[in-house]
């Protein structure tokens, strides 16, 4: 379904695709410096050296701009999670695919000025908070068969799939306060969530 705050347009032709990558990078670039809250198209447009029109030809508004960009983000932590679930195929083990992608992920999160930029935007507003939600769940799609064949049917108030996105969406929350904190405090969470994830999965 159609939101209002989508790409109004979507690029088809290179040079068009150019422009759009280029406003998305000035609006990162301004992001990172000021936070998303005082973001004006334009400032954009002269961050992006295009014109005011330019930028309204592909987005309605700044939100649309975040959500581009926080959709963008989170289909490459995807790609991430499918990339580490291909290594058990490899003969990694469980224990090694969680640990290296859960560092991956909270590697994204703490050392990207605009990954920790975006996750606020993206939590501030109720339209764009539903992209966070969405986002774990597609990642607890992609794990749970792994779970699936590690605990069998579970047998209880819960299953594999609340597992999952449990352990999906709680991964986010941790990286976002590791963020926030000194180098060796998060350092120290990061651990201390892999630690906590592994141990619910049995295999720590």
């Amino acid at each position: 379904m159609s939101n209002a705050h989508d790409l109004r347009r979507k690029p088809e032709q290179a040079r068009s695709r150019d422009r759009v990558n280029t406003i998305l990078a000035a609006a990162c670039r301004l992001i990172v410096r000021q936070g998303h809250a005082p973001l004006k198209m334009s400032d954009l447009a002269k961050e992006a050296k295009v014109s005011l029109p330019s930028i309204y030809r592909y987005f309605p508004d700044k939100k649309a701009i975040v959500r581009a960009l926080a959709t963008a983000s989170y289909e490459k932590a995807h790609q991430q999670t499918a990339d580490s679930i291909a290594q058990l195929a490899e003969g990694a083990t469980i224990e090694e695919v969680c640990t290296t992608r859960l560092h991956m992920y909270f590697q994204l999160v703490r050392k990207d000025p605009i990954e920790r930029y975006l996750r606020a935007a993206v939590l501030s507003d109720p339209e764009l908070e539903e992209l966070d939600l969405d986002a774990a769940r597609q990642d607890a799609a992609m794990i749970e068969p792994l779970l699936q064949i590690h605990f069998g049917e579970l047998k209880g108030k819960y299953g594999t799939a609340e597992l999952a996105l449990l352990l999906t969406y709680l991964a986010g929350a941790s990286a976002r306060l590791a963020s926030l904190v000194e180098d060796e405090e998060g350092d120290r969470l990061e651990a201390a969530y892999i630690a906590v994830a592994l141990r619910m999965l049995h295999i720590g």
